[in-house]
């Protein structure tokens, strides 16, 4: 049996991952509240930091290759603030609008493959062929209308002046195996305490691809099996019952 991070899917590095100022354990205990279905119906608090975490960096194009691999990895990571905070800084484009140009830019940044196999774990492999497609529409869907809508809803309180400089800072990088690197970071909140991020990037081919996102220690790839693994236990149908859930769940929420 592989690892669950093998090299088809996401390495698992075999000591703990740090940022600069502390460790984030990359299997953590999830208590309730950092629940992937609890946090979709949630609007404010840290859940609106995790929805914007999720495209704040996704449509940047990777520097020159002569650029070191730290330098190209930071500078994908400010790229795309700078892009995604234009999409919200826009006030002329409907909601729909809006929410297709998250879901283009979700779909050409995120390695969504090695996220939703990941998150499906033994069920995914168990799957046929047809189950496998239909539970990845099923979850880009979910990632794109829970995450996405509940940025969207506070997109008028970003003041059109804002830069990435002054959201954003980047404290570091760090390897992982031979094809990752983690970019570390907070999000600067007015009066609170920054939110503590770290993005994990793969290198593919001339490119980086976003293969989890770490918001104040917990993995979100992590936080998603452990949910979807719950789920399917709970309801005993594999993989087309987890699709089933995910349906009604992005029902529900556009229908808010």
């Amino acid at each position: 049996m592989r690892e669950p991070f093998s090299n088809s899917c996401i390495e698992r590095p075999r000591t703990a991952m740090h940022t600069p100022a502390a460790a984030m354990p990359m299997r953590p205990r999830v208590p309730a509240r950092h629940s992937v279905f609890a946090g979709a119906a949630r609007a404010g608090g840290i859940g609106a930091w995790r929805a914007a975490a999720f495209f704040l960096i996704l449509a940047a194009s990777a520097p020159a290759h002569s650029q070191s691999v730290e330098t190209r990895a930071q500078a994908f990571v400010r790229d795309g603030i700078d892009k995604v905070l234009a999409v919200l800084k826009d006030r002329r484009s409907s909601k729909p609008k809006k929410l297709a140009e998250l879901r283009a830019i979700f779909k050409g940044h995120f390695d969504h493959q090695t996220i939703g196999r990941f998150a499906a774990g033994r069920y995914f492999e168990r799957a046929t062929p047809v189950e496998r497609r239909q539970y990845m529409t099923a979850l880009e869907n979910f990632v794109v209308n829970s995450y996405g809508r509940r940025m969207l809803k506070y997109s008028k309180q970003i003041d059109k002046r804002l830069k990435a400089t002054d959201l954003f800072k980047i404290t570091g990088t760090s390897p992982v195996g031979r094809r990752d690197i983690f970019v570390h970071s907070h999000i600067n909140r007015r009066l609170l305490k920054p939110v503590r991020i770290s993005w994990r990037l793969r290198r593919k081919k001339s490119r980086f691809m976003i293969v989890d996102v770490a918001i104040l220690g917990f993995s979100q790839i992590v936080l998603y099996r452990d949910d979807f693994t719950s789920e399917i236990r709970r309801r005993g149908r594999g993989l087309p019952g987890l699709t089933k859930v995910l349906i009604a769940k992005t029902g529900r929420i556009t229908q808010n």
